[in-house]
């Protein structure tokens, strides 16, 4: 004890203020580490944007009824805004480890970003494995529907009487290359078109290839001026109408049925 507080005197000062110097020195974060952080924490919240996207996305995709109050959330405007905002994500977090990898190793920033990556595209994926499988969605609301089915003459009849005379005749079409299809006819003026399918299940499986043919033609007729407009189709059980979207509606209100955008 002797010999300890002599060398403390010696040394000229306080035993106190020698113990002092082992305190810890205030915590300092350099600039690079506050940059990789605000990446990282950048890249949570596009990861976590991007989930909802996904989210919303395979919601759309197992009930399509149930996201219909706005254009903005179409499949495609979904698929698109969970991708973009996944890639986004993923930069920022390769920028936020190349400026800082301790900080990204410390800190869990980082980590909910690519968490957040990896949830939306499984779930993305999901949602396009579903759509290919359930074009028409998995879940389908009720819908009350008077669609004349029993013959094309009394389709043709009343889809005249909510939109007017077909100008010209209506055109048979072939169904050969859809199994399921019973009926399917052509209006040019005005331009409309409706197809009947066997039962629900199949109007269930060919739906989809048929709004994919309806998608080509008008892609195909772009540069014509009858091939543009606001285009729709009115969905029943077993039947399919296409046509621009004020005929569309003022069929809506007699058959019922459900209105979709053609993409």
């Amino acid at each position: 004890m002797r010999d300890e507080q002599g060398r403390a005197s010696a040394s000229g000062v306080p035993q106190e203020q020698q113990y002092s110097y082992n305190e810890p020195e205030s915590e300092y974060e350099p600039p690079r580490s506050r940059a990789a952080s605000a990446l990282g924490a950048t890249a949570a919240v596009l990861g976590l944007i991007a989930v909802i996207c996904s989210l919303l996305f395979i919601t759309r995709t197992i009930a399509p009824a149930s996201l219909k109050f706005s254009d903005a959330l179409s499949l495609s405007n979904l698929e698109w805004c969970s991708f973009v905002f996944s890639i986004l994500a993923l930069i920022l977090v390769i920028a936020a480890k190349i400026s800082h990898r301790r900080a990204m190793e410390d800190g869990r920033r980082g980590t909910w970003g690519i968490i957040g990556i990896i949830l939306a595209l499984l779930i993305t994926v999901c949602g396009l494995l579903i759509g290919n499988l359930f074009p028409q969605g998995v879940i389908q609301p009720s819908v009350s529907e008077n669609a004349p089915v029993s013959s094309s003459k009394t389709m043709r009849k009343g889809i005249e009487s909510s939109v007017g005379s077909c100008t010209g005749g209506w055109q048979s079409l072939s169904t050969s290359s859809y199994p399921g299809l019973t009926l399917a006819e052509l209006c040019k003026d005005p331009r409309m078109a409706y197809v009947t399918f066997e039962n629900p299940t199949m109007a269930s499986l060919e739906r989809g290839a048929v709004n994919s043919k309806i998608s080509d033609m008008l892609e195909e007729y772009s540069d014509n001026g009858k091939a543009q407009g606001d285009w729709r189709t009115l969905n029943g059980k077993t039947w399919l109408v296409f046509g621009e979207k004020a005929n569309i509606e003022k069929l809506q209100k007699s058959w019922g049925g459900t209105i979709d955008t053609v993409e």
